[in-house]
């Protein structure tokens, strides 16, 4: 019975010492490293999305700020410019 595998291929299958063939073991080799870049880019993107969150929270502080003084519930915040009595109890 012949093999349906050319010679050059047939070396290729030859099994390691753990009883995977080469080709399946290059073929893991390729996975791995297709996943090492994914990661790679992954971890690229999410450090970009950080640095720009950053960024827009530090233009945010300012604003939110000013808008915190104006915003206030407390009759003392409101009277920072004038002097006003606050009557305590009877």
């Amino acid at each position: 019975m012949h093999s349906l595998v050319p010679k050059d291929r047939k070396s290729e299958r030859k099994k390691t010492d753990f009883g995977v063939s080469m080709e399946a073991e290059n073929e893991g080799k390729r996975t791995h490293a297709l996943v090492h870049i994914q990661v790679r880019k992954i971890k690229e993107e999410d450090e970009n999305i950080r640095h720009w969150l950053l960024s827009q929270m530090l233009e945010m502080r300012p604003m939110l700020r000013e808008l915190k003084k104006q915003v206030t519930q407390s009759p003392l915040g409101q009277s920072s410019d004038t002097t006003q009595a606050i009557s305590v109890g009877n």
